[in-house]
């Protein structure tokens, strides 16, 4: 991980605003001090002053390369019709939409996102706008999904949907409602429908694996597919069939009925669904990760 990111600022205002993230900065007024600058950052107010306008369209035009633009709100937003007009204008300068964010600590997502070289796997921040989540990533780049569409978010009161936090580190988004957390890999699934293709393929693959490995060890224990206390027959055979990978909860009762413990039931089960190449170590599968990242 690097130890230092090089933010450029267009004025001591901004500098001041950044004081929170600053023993994670470096932070410059000059353009081409010696640093390989990773972000812009200016006050989304000063584009109000004439002064502020000025010294942000300046720094863009003298900026080279693909450095990104951010525009920090601190809850204060322009007002004026030649803020709005420099707004347009630095979008037209630096060929793409500038990220605005809501706080510092967005920004501070932002460097550490790039200290860790995570940009596009990271969330800077989010908001819910009409039953819309609006979702940045640390790149930035924005992902928009309406809430409705994701099954953990769907039943949510538009109270309970706009009650989240965002992670210190933007790894995740939590809503106390139901105990939800959501990365940005399954809001990007959900928003962009090329990944959203890749991981239901990804998805498919992986539980027709652990369907032949649930058949596979049920039958070794010579169980039925009706033995499986809590689980109807057809429950059973849809798991068999590949057609849904198990809950928590259904393989409490799979493992319940191998009178097995869930982890043990779960190696098992990862023996007979991999077949690693010789001298190779056998990758451990997205439902292995879910419950290792649950234990965290």
């Amino acid at each position: 991980m690097s130890a230092n990111v090089a933010v450029l600022v267009p004025n001591d205002r901004t500098r001041e605003a950044l004081g929170a993230i600053r023993p994670k900065v470096f932070i410059s007024s000059s353009y081409g001090s010696g640093k390989s600058h990773a972000l812009l950052v200016a006050l989304l107010a000063d584009l109000d002053r004439a002064q502020g306008r000025r010294e942000l369209e300046d720094l863009c035009n003298r900026v080279k390369g693909d450095v990104p633009v951010v525009l920090m709100s601190e809850k204060a937003t322009p007002r004026s019709e030649a803020a709005f007009q420099a707004l347009a204008h630095v979008t037209w300068l630096v060929g793409r939409e500038v990220y605005i964010a809501p706080d510092a600590d967005a920004v501070a997502r932002m460097v550490f996102a790039r200290q860790a070289k995570a940009e596009a796997r990271l969330i800077a921040s989010a908001a819910v706008e009409g039953g819309t989540l609006i979702v940045w990533s640390c790149e930035p780049r924005r992902y928009a999904v309406p809430a409705s569409e994701i099954p953990s978010l769907a039943k949510m009161t538009p109270a309970a949907l706009a009650n989240f936090e965002v992670s210190e580190t933007g790894s995740r988004i939590h809503w106390e409602d139901g105990d939800v957390d959501l990365n940005l890999d399954v809001i990007r699934a959900y928003a962009d429908p090329d990944v959203r293709r890749q991981h239901e393929g990804e998805r498919r693959k992986e539980a027709a694996r652990y369907a032949r490995a649930i058949r596979k060890l049920r039958e070794e224990r010579g169980l039925k597919q009706a033995s499986i206390a809590g689980l109807s027959e057809r429950q059973v055979r849809r798991l068999e069939e590949g057609d849904t990978l198990p809950h928590s909860s259904t393989l409490k009762k799979l493992a319940a009925a191998h009178e097995m413990s869930v982890e043990d039931y779960l190696k098992e089960l990862a023996k007979r669904s991999s077949r690693p190449a010789h001298g190779s170590r056998p990758r451990k599968t997205r439902l292995a990760r879910r419950r290792a990242a649950k234990r965290g």
